[in-house]
């Protein structure tokens, strides 16, 4: 688990430090064509800006979300009934959610540059945490549905 959630960590602040590296707030630069650009933003609120400007408040709820899903995950692993894909889809939400935490403590608040979208509409950028929370949070659904036993 606790691998899972380093890698996680390490490949989301690597792609943050690059894109604060070549990037300047705000620029674009398309990678294929009106589809797909990397685009330095830095969101203070949540998903799809929500709840701009309350940082501080998003981080204890992060801080507080990460403690809960550790305990569960340390909780759900040593009873042995729990699959492996569910405590790998723990450990990519919580290496997410860390990823994210680190931003907001550093930057306050998240960088995000993954840019989708076709001309004016646009799907909110993203980065590798985000898909990572998001990944982990499906998959967790998958597992957990499969772990059901028949009624």
């Amino acid at each position: 688990m606790a691998g899972v959630v380093a890698v996680v960590l390490l490949l989301d602040q690597s792609t943050k430090w690059l894109i604060r590296s070549r990037f300047l707030p705000g620029e674009t630069r398309s990678v294929i064509g009106d589809f797909f650009y990397l685009t330095y933003n830095q969101n203070s609120g949540m998903a799809f800006g929500l709840m701009q400007g309350y940082s501080g408040l998003i981080s204890v709820f992060s801080v507080l979300a990460i403690a809960f899903l550790i305990y569960l995950a340390r909780r759900w692993g040593k009873e042995n009934s729990v699959s492996r894909g569910i405590l790998f889809s723990l450990s990519l939400v919580i290496g997410g959610a860390a990823g994210n935490l680190v931003d907001r403590m550093a930057w306050t608040g998240v960088i995000d540059f993954l840019d989708f979208g076709l001309g004016p509409y646009r799907w909110p950028a993203f980065n590798v945490a985000d898909i990572c929370i998001s990944v982990g949070v499906g998959l967790l659904v998958l597992f957990s549905a499969r772990s059901q036993d028949p009624a």
